[in-house]
């Protein structure tokens, strides 16, 4: 996979030292990822690899998840 910053491209061949970062890296990329959702007004929690969209009715909430 690969990371788009505003200068550059970066890509990763393998995680640095194995799998024992892989939750860390995951939540970076998910924070990188949802930040511009967020931007929007559309309140979000992310856990681990679940994504919770926060709304006060059904209607709001099947509009942000659409």
């Amino acid at each position: 996979f690969h990371l788009i910053d505003k200068t550059a491209v970066y890509q990763y061949k393998s995680l640095l030292f194995g799998m024992s970062v892989a939750t860390r890296v995951f939540s970076k990329l998910m924070q990188y990822m949802i930040e511009p959702l967020q931007k929007e007004e559309i309140r979000l929690v992310y856990y681990l690899n679940n994504i919770y969209i926060l709304a006060k009715t059904k209607s709001e909430m099947e509009q942000h998840s659409s």
